[in-house]
């Protein structure tokens, strides 16, 4: 693994092998390797799920940062499916091999440039396709805070400035679910959970409780809310 950086890197939300849901996956165009922690693996281990893994000669990755120190990897795994979250839709990838970080503890992924060249991932390829619609870009227009987002935007121009009305419409309208009929009931349940289970990390459940939380929800699916909130407030008091 060359010396990467992190500008040619970009992250994205997954699931691996149909069981964990990984808020951040980061796909890095500068590294000739996938990564995996050995957390991770223990993770899917407790929900049941054993991807192959080979014994091979020892290699010796180098991580980010001139002062970092080498990282010698031995095992490699091959997961069944990893699902990565787009805007259409999902887009899975079959047979993944990564090798195995030993000493990490966290729940991480990362995927290299091999994989990438094979989904047409790159920054260049980004940026000659930004060049090919117009030379110049104006964006002094970001990044200013000044642009509310058109949802917000709309609700505002509706309600005006009360702050309690305001804010109990804004969660009914990201709250909502649709209301289109499905064949999988079932898997969009799941799906609703896995994303409550990745905003919970993302607010700061631990790797390990969040674990235990998906496995809670999914054995108990059919169980109302409210009869889970005790177990909910027991893993946040951990």
């Amino acid at each position: 693994m060359k010396n990467s950086d992190k500008g040619n890197s970009m992250k994205c939300r997954a699931t691996l092998d149909d069981v964990l849901v990984l808020p951040r996956v980061l796909l890095d165009s500068g590294s000739d390797e996938s990564l995996v922690s050995n957390g991770l693996l223990q993770a899917l281990e407790r929900l049941g799920s054993r991807p192959s893994v080979v014994v091979k000669p020892t290699v010796t990755l180098k991580p980010y940062g001139e002062n970092s120190l080498p990282l010698k990897v031995t095992r490699q795994v091959q997961f069944k499916a990893l699902t990565l979250e787009t805007s259409i839709g999902p887009l899975a990838l079959r047979g993944l091999k990564v090798w195995v970080d030993e000493q990490s503890p966290q729940i991480n992924l990362l995927i290299g440039r091999p994989v990438m060249d094979r989904l047409g991932l790159s920054v260049d390829g980004m940026l000659v396709d930004a060049l090919k619609k117009r030379q110049t870009w104006e964006v002094g227009d970001l990044g200013d805070g000044e642009d509310k987002p058109r949802t917000v935007q709309r609700l505002r121009e509706t309600y005006g400035d009360d702050a309690e009305e305001l804010d109990s419409v804004e969660g009914v309208a990201c709250s909502t679910l649709s209301m289109e009929k499905t064949t999988d009931p079932d898997g969009q349940i799941r799906r609703i959970l896995d994303e409550k289970v990745a905003e919970a990390m993302e607010r700061g459940l631990m790797d390990v409780q969040a674990v235990e939380l998906r496995r809670i929800l999914t054995q108990h699916i059919d169980v109302p809310a409210w009869s889970l909130v005790g177990t909910c407030r027991w893993m946040w008091s951990r």
